[in-house]
């Protein structure tokens, strides 16, 4: 398949105007038949500024690679390993900040186009499609310096993530796409593919709690913690805890006090890096039957781990939410927290 080729054939889509851009984070899904398992199948995908990609509830790749908006770099990956016979479905989780930083420059677009073709089936993102902004995640919080990003403010309460996971899934709230921008449309004038290697992913589960702290929150309205005045000057206490089940791990969050976040430290076990630096994702919780009772989900962290040494957290988050030994205990709104 001409990647490109098909890409021009999609359309961009995003649920909101521009002039509503501001630290967004959106949702993307197509359900589509197929008669048997493919040997191939292409796809080609990319976003403004960032996406996940996601098939039959299993995470493929992330992208695209820095760039311009004039030229902007688009993914290609075989996608038969994910598919199956019957129905599958394609889900993207997309952001855009709505600002620039040292690492982006915004154009006042943000978008999503994807394409992918198997045997005589072609999917592209346009009219059919479904999207909505992501209803958990809070867009009027701090960011964590002018040259980064906003920081991660999300209530996992608020998304069951059916949408990722599920055959089938609630679309109240959604919007189905009735068309989009054609490919070339300002500020993308062209594409092309991505000029580096992606990045490689691997799952390293967290084994055990080693220590809690609790710092102040942001004010005026602005929903995170003051990264450059108390992450680095934190006391941590040790802390036992939690449970390790394959690769994921359970522990309760008490609320944080008025103002305040609580932050907890769970670790991995040391990881053989084979000489090279790796940046490992962990994830807590997941689909499951209790998330409705407010079991923790989706709580993912960022660490470096070095050629032969321990790993160095970062001041990252990803995704947040709380584990209440009651679900009454749970207040309104979730105490922010980074791992």
């Amino acid at each position: 398949m001409d990647a490109k080729a098909e890409l021009m054939k999609a359309e961009w889509i995003w649920p909101e105007p521009y002039h509503l851009l501001r630290n967004t984070y959106a949702q993307f899904r197509a359900d589509f038949i197929l008669a048997a398992r493919p040997r191939r199948a292409p796809l080609a995908v990319s976003a403004d500024q960032m996406y996940m990609l996601y098939i039959n509830g299993v995470y493929v790749m992330r992208g695209p690679a820095r760039g311009y908006q004039a030229s902007w770099p688009f993914d290609e990956i075989d996608v038969a390993a994910w598919l199956k016979p019957g129905k599958n479905w394609i889900s993207i989780r997309a952001y855009n900040a709505g600002v620039s930083t040292f690492q982006y420059l915004h154009q006042r677009a943000a978008g999503v186009i994807c394409a992918l073709r198997v045997g005589s089936t072609t999917l592209r993102t346009g009219q059919g499609w479904w999207m909505r902004v992501d209803p958990a995640c809070r867009r009027d919080t701090g960011r964590l310096s002018m040259q980064l990003n906003f920081q991660e403010w999300v209530d996992a309460r608020l998304d069951d993530e059916d949408w990722l996971y599920a055959s089938r899934f609630s679309r109240q709230g959604w919007i189905q796409v009735r068309h989009g921008k054609p490919f070339g449309s300002m500020p993308w004038h062209d594409m092309e593919p991505r000029g580096i290697p992606n990045l490689s992913a691997t799952v390293v589960p967290y084994r055990s709690l080693r220590a809690r702290s609790h710092g102040r929150s942001l004010h005026d309205g602005q929903h995170g913690f003051a990264i450059h005045e108390e992450l680095h000057c934190l006391e941590w206490q040790p802390i036992a805890g939690g449970r390790a089940t394959g690769d994921r791990f359970r522990f309760v969050i008490s609320p944080a006090a008025k103002g305040a976040f609580l932050h907890r430290g769970p670790r991995s076990e040391r990881v053989a890096c084979g000489g090279q630096a790796v940046l490992a994702l962990s994830r807590l919780g997941g689909p499951s039957a209790d998330r409705h009772a407010g079991a923790a989900q989706s709580l993912v962290s960022v660490h470096v781990a070095e050629a032969g040494g321990a790993g160095a957290r970062l001041p990252c988050i990803r995704r947040f939410a709380p584990a209440w030994a009651d679900a009454s205990q749970a207040p309104k709104t979730c105490p922010v927290g980074v791992l």
